[in-house]
C-alpha cells in the first residue's frame, strides 16, 4: 500500500523538492491515524491529507518476520510522532504572529491559548481515567453506571443487553454491556464513539471486546469500513 497525493504542510514551496510525493506504507499500518503518524514521523513534516493506493505490494517490515510490536514500543513510536506533530502545528501557529501579514486582535489570542490549553487539560485526564477500560462490577461503579442513560434488552437465555450514554464534549460513547450474572465476563462488549481526533467524516469509530482481552480487539472508523463494503 502506498499513500499518494500527500498534502505536505510547509512554509515555503522550495521544501516540497525534498519531500516524497508517495511513501510506501508498512504491512501493519492500516489505520489511517497511524499512517498519518508514520508520514510525519518519516519526513518530519506534518501533512494536510493523503490517498491510499493498494496497486502496489507492501514493503517488507517485522511483520514479515515474524516480530510482534509490543504495547510499549507502539505508545513510544505513536506518541512521540503526534508530539512532534503538535509541536510543529505550534511553530507554524506562532508563525502568524507576524504583523506584516496577519492582522488580530488580542481576544483573539486569548481565545486561542485558552482553547489549547483546554484541549491540552482534556488529553492529560484522559490517561488516568478512560472509559474504554474494562470495567468491574463493584457497587460504587454499578451506582454509577445507574444514573447514566440506559437502555436494557432482557435475552432468552436470562442474560441482558444494555446499552448507557456516556455524554460529554470529549469523546462521547454508548457502550453495550452483557449482563450475565458471572463476573469474569461482565463488562463492556462493544461501543460506539464520536472521536475528534479522526479525519473530518471518520470521527463515528466502533469498538469491540473479547472477554478475555482488556484491550479492544477492534477499533476502526465506522466510515472507513461502509467504503470497504461498497468496494467489495
Amino acid at each position: 500500500m502506498k499513500a499518494t497525493d500527500i498534502l505536505w504542510d510547509v512554509d515555503n514551496e522550495e521544501e516540497l523538492e525534498s519531500l516524497p510525493k508517495e511513501v510506501d506504507i508498512p504491512v501493519e499500518l492500516t489505520d489511517e491515524e497511524e499512517i498519518s503518524d508514520y508520514l510525519s514521523e518519516l519526513t518530519g513534516y506534518c501533512h494536510c491529507g493523503f490517498s491510499l493506493s493498494t496497486d502496489s505490494p507492501p514493503e517488507k517490515n517485522k511483520a514479515d518476520d515474524g516480530e510482534k510490536e509490543s504495547k510499549s514500543d507502539r505508545f513510544c513510536r505513536v506518541a512521540e510522532a503526534r508530539v512532534n506533530k503538535i509541536i510543529k502545528m505550534v511553530c507554524l501557529l506562532g508563525n502568524c504572529s507576524n504583523p506584516a501579514v496577519y492582522a488580530f486582535t488580542g481576544e483573539q489570542v486569548q481565545q486561542i491559548f485558552t482553547t489549547l490549553r483546554d484541549e491540552l487539560d482534556k488529553a492529560q485526564k484522559r490517561y488516568t481515567q478512560s472509559y474504554k477500560e474494562r470495567f468491574s462490577l463493584s457497587e460504587k461503579q454499578s451506582a454509577a453506571l445507574t444514573e447514566l442513560p440506559t437502555i436494557v434488552l432482557p435475552l432468552p437465555d436470562g442474560s441482558r443487553l444494555r446499552a448507557v450514554a456516556y455524554g460529554g464534549d470529549s469523546f462521547p460513547a454508548i457502550n453495550i454491556y452483557w449482563d450475565t450474572g458471572l463476573h469474569d465476563i461482565d463488562g463492556p462488549i462493544c461501543f460506539a464513539e464520536y472521536n475528534p481526533e479522526r479525519s473530518p467524516c471518520h470521527e463515528v469509530c466502533i469498538g469491540a471486546y473479547q472477554s478475555d482481552k482488556d484491550d479492544t480487539t477492534y477499533y476502526k472508523p465506522y466510515m472507513a469500513e461502509r467504503d470497504l463494503d461498497e468496494e467489495n
